[in-house]
């Protein structure tokens, strides 16, 4: 089984228990990468270090967006081979406290920087959404935020909503992204990285929204429920999402349903 872990589950005993096994495989993408960095990387990678042949490294979103998204071999594609030797490499120095060099110190506080860079874009990019998503969600009726308010399997009312606004929605954010162009080819639209954490996104804000918490979320919160998207987004091309934050966890799995049981389904 592969797994893509989050950040808040990387020191925690029960990763530990699943690794243990030696059929299970944690998978680590950019963005826990950085929270890790902006925190501390050696007490955050110390227990995965343990069991250095059983951790992957992803390709960082940007070039995800650029390759091949047929569905065949597609999630050996997602790999990064020689980042994940390189992290293999270095658990050797991780998971010896003692023995952290000049090097690995500088490494780390470059990529820091790296991290507060990239949040800082992100932080842009809601900013720049919020309005338009809460106005989307505005217009739903009464009977409409009922229909949504059930969990999968969904009726056919609001499948249908959720299908017709998913794909405005993923389409009006992404509209500038080459890939999400090729729309019209089924398999690579909905293989996206991009449609995925769309897909994510879509259900974080619907349940923000019915719950009546959106509007007067914090930006720093909104800031991270929107990182834990993206992190939702890789964990739907695996076999879980590790994470110890239960709605970062229910709305994965509804997201992992309708990709999986719906979008491919259909498609088929």
């Amino acid at each position: 089984m592969r797994y893509i872990v989050d950040s808040n589950f990387l020191q925690s005993e029960e990763l530990v228990k699943i690794l243990l096994n030696p059929v299970n495989e944690v998978l680590l993408c950019d963005q826990v990468s950085l929270e890790a960095l902006r925190s501390d990387m050696v007490k955050s990678f110390e227990a995965i270090s343990r069991f250095p042949n059983q951790v992957h490294v992803l390709k960082r979103s940007q070039k995800i967006m650029r390759q091949s998204l047929k569905s065949k071999g597609l999630q050996k594609r997602l790999i990064d081979e020689n980042d994940t030797k390189r992290f293999r490499k270095r658990c050797k120095q991780i998971h010896n406290l003692h023995r952290r060099d000049d090097y690995f110190h500088n490494q780390n506080k470059l990529m820091k920087q790296d991290s507060i860079n990239e949040l800082a874009q992100i932080q842009q990019a809601i900013e720049q959404m919020n309005e338009y998503i809460i106005n989307y969600f505005s217009e739903l009726t009464k009977e409409q935020r009922k229909l949504l308010r059930k969990d999968p399997p969904f009726e056919p009312e609001a499948l249908k909503l959720i299908m017709d606004r998913l794909l405005d929605m993923t389409w009006y954010l992404f509209s500038n992204v080459v890939d999400f162009k090729k729309r019209n080819n089924h398999e690579i639209f909905y293989n996206s990285y991009l449609f995925r954490v769309g897909v994510c996104q879509y259900f974080l804000i619907q349940d923000l929204f019915l719950s009546g918490g959106l509007e007067n979320m914090k930006p720093k919160k909104l800031l991270n429920d929107i990182l834990d998207m993206q992190i939702a987004g890789y964990a739907t091309y695996f076999d879980g999402f590790l994470t110890n934050d239960r709605k970062a966890q229910r709305i994965y799995k509804t997201s992992k349903y309708f990709i999986d049981g719906v979008i491919s389904a259909k498609h088929a």
